[in-house]
């Protein structure tokens, strides 16, 4: 395929596939996709994607992008798939920076109070595609599987890299640091011929994609040149990892992270989540519900099986049956202990102190109500916040409290504690709290919600997003 043919067929797809969302996505609660083009041909072109997959790559990015800015309304100016277009092509790429940065952050949950049927970007996406017409709900599994491990930082390579030469297979990346050099494949064109001068220094995410690496279409070259002394020791680099076989072409997932993917898999419903003591009749408690909290911490029976992502469940002391994901039940075992149905231990909640009770009673007993407070460590390292530094944010951005905590990471004691506190001086409470430690959520919200206060996880920034702030 020549370059002209391939530009026409990129051009045909691009406008087909956005225009579809934008007619659907902001109209329609099941989330219709247009299909992608299905003339594609799998060509191996030049350091590139093959052209099915790069345009499928293409546009999980661009809808994981449009997904986030729904919910966070990051960029206000950008409404559309449409629009993302339209800037890339103008060459302004920080839109683009701004909310994959953000994208990756909320992979698996979106900061605050999100619509429980999509609690993070991977969600929205995979059921966008699962909602979709037939033939673009086959490419469903695939994203699934190809873009889950997005969400663990270990699985993305962010940074500054130098594009070292364009290869036939793809280009040569190599860390910033000399240690690692990669195989990248560009999506619709080689990296070399977009960064042009090479070797040069890049920002940019390098992300797995069905067996090959790629990058998610964010890149800024540093137009500044590089020292001979540099290009030494690339030449050195490149050598030394094509002598020793280690030049990275791929990105493989770890055994010991099955249980987290099992986990996201069984909020969507997607591939065999479903295990012996899920079947029905199995006896399972309720929690975390949203849009029904009234059913939170009640007992009911498995009489359905997994279907579309839920398992019908009868209640106890209601005549109604209602469906409910995996994610929301823990199964009861004959002696009364608990098991997630996602396969992962349920919490065994500690006994509360007596300050901790007089704190928790403290707070539900103000009548006078703020928006949103915010609890974001100070930083996620001990390097980072070597002070073990919390603060509490108004939704405003108004940095309203600042509390240090014995260890990096702030314990439920100590949030409860910093809480009463905070009510005491504003002599009221919020209506809702977001912490950034994901552990001691679903026992602040267990033990606040019925207080009147509703708690979410608020995610911490992605690598790829603090170095865009940094």
């Amino acid at each position: 395929m020549d370059s002209n043919a391939l530009a026409k067929t990129q051009k045909y797809t691009e406008d087909r596939f956005a225009k579809a969302i934008d007619e659907a996505a902001f109209h329609s609660s099941q989330i219709e996709i247009a299909k992608i083009v299905q003339e594609y041909t799998f060509h191996s072109l030049n350091g590139i994607l093959q052209v099915a997959l790069g345009q499928l790559f293409d546009g999980v990015l661009q809808l994981g992008r449009i997904c986030l800015n729904q919910h966070a309304n990051v960029l206000p100016n950008i409404r559309s798939i449409q629009d993302l277009y339209r800037v890339r092509a103008m060459g302004d790429m920080r839109p683009l920076a701004i909310l994959s940065g953000q994208m990756y952050s909320q992979w698996f949950n979106y900061a605050g109070f999100a619509n429980p049927e999509y609690p993070g970007v991977f969600h929205q996406v995979y059921l966008t595609f699962e909602n979709a017409p037939e033939i673009q709900k086959k490419e469903a599994p695939r994203v699934a599987k190809e873009t889950i491990c997005w969400g663990l930082e270990k699985y993305r390579r962010s940074g500054k890299f130098f594009a070292y030469r364009q290869e036939n297979d793809g280009c040569i990346m190599i860390s910033d640091d000399f240690k690692d050099v990669y195989k990248v494949l560009g999506i619709g064109q080689p990296i070399g011929d977009i960064v042009r001068n090479v070797p040069c220094s890049v920002m940019m995410t390098i992300l797995p994609w069905c067996n090959v690496l790629t990058y998610d279409g964010w890149m800024a070259p540093n137009t500044s040149r590089i020292s001979e002394s540099v290009k030494t020791k690339l030449d050195a680099t490149y050598q030394r990892a094509l002598a020793e076989d280690k030049i990275i072409t791929r990105i493989s997932v770890e055994d010991g992270d099955s249980i987290i993917f099992r986990e996201q898999f069984a909020i969507i419903g997607f591939g065999e989540t479903k295990t012996k003591t899920m079947d029905v009749g199995a006896k399972v408690r309720i929690y975390g519900l949203k849009n029904s909290p009234k059913f939170n911490g009640s007992i009911g029976t498995i009489v359905g099986p997994l279907k579309e992502g839920r398992h019908l469940v009868k209640i106890e002391g209601h005549k109604k049956v209602v469906k409910i994901r995996p994610g929301n039940l823990n199964i009861l075992d004959d002696e009364g202990s608990e098991r997630s149905c996602t396969g992962k231990e349920a919490l065994k909640e500690k006994q509360l102190s007596k300050e901790i009770q007089k704190a928790l009673d403290a707070i539900a007993a103000s009548d006078k109500y703020d928006d949103l407070w915010v609890f974001r460590q100070f930083g996620y390292s001990e390097n980072e916040n070597p002070n073990h530094m919390v603060c509490v944010m108004e939704s405003s951005g108004i940095m309203v409290k600042m509390f240090q905590t014995k260890k990096l990471e702030p314990t439920f004691d100590e949030i409860v504690s910093n809480i009463a506190k905070l009510c005491e001086e504003k002599r009221r409470i919020p209506k809702a709290m977001c912490v950034d430690y994901q552990p001691i959520v679903k026992r602040l919200q267990n033990e606040l919600r019925h207080r009147g206060l509703l708690m979410s996880y608020y995610p911490p920034p992605s690598k790829s997003e603090r170095q865009l702030y940094s």
